[in-house]
């Protein structure tokens, strides 16, 4: 996972401008398929903004869930292959500051189940921040209907705080120069 952001981020921050969509893909997949991520199950979730970009490749997938708060139906966005064979998949797209907030689900493994399918399972935990459940319930579910190997999930709730009229003075620090990299490494049993 560090090779990742020490092969992706000195090439993002190279360009100096607003990178267009399809060069935020071609920059994450010629990443994935430099560190050899395409000839194995990987899945990543680059978050810049309201820009979500994601990569999967082999039988690894993901969907991301755009919830509508109870003011209609959920979207539901899938990334990724279940044919296991070709080069890496990716997707661009631009996150609505909602309050009722997204789902990133990503998941590894043959869980015969459809995207509409994990979405359902995995949303009505997802939507109360439930990740760790909704993950749990998705893995069952797999399970219950014939998943057999290796099977991995990891999901993450997207919100945005509300803008607040704080008495307090805003930090004027050169925050714009700075960049917040996260990464979190899954591994499971059977990975080597």
């Amino acid at each position: 996972a560090k090779g990742l952001h020490m092969r992706l981020l000195p090439r993002l921050a190279e360009f100096r401008g607003a990178w267009a969509d399809d060069d935020l893909q071609e920059a994450l997949k010629d990443s994935f398929v430099h560190l050899g991520f395409d000839s194995c199950e990987a899945a990543v979730v680059l978050l810049l903004g309201v820009r979500l970009v994601a990569a999967a490749s082999h039988s690894a997938r993901g969907i991301v869930t755009i919830h509508a708060g109870g003011e209609g139906s959920d979207s539901i966005i899938q990334f990724g292959s279940s044919e296991g064979v070709g080069e890496p998949t990716t997707l661009c797209v631009e996150l609505e500051e909602s309050p009722a907030g997204q789902s990133v689900v990503l998941f590894s493994g043959d869980v015969g189940l459809g995207c509409e399918e994990i979405a359902t399972t995995a949303t009505s935990w997802l939507s109360r921040g439930q990740c760790r459940s909704g993950c749990a319930a998705l893995l069952e579910r797999a399970r219950s209907s014939g998943a057999e190997g290796s099977l991995v999930a990891v999901a993450s709730r997207i919100t945005w705080a509300p803008s607040s009229s704080s008495p307090k003075r805003p930090r004027t620090e050169a925050s714009s120069s700075q960049v917040r990299c996260r990464h979190i490494l899954v591994r499971h049993a059977a990975c080597k």
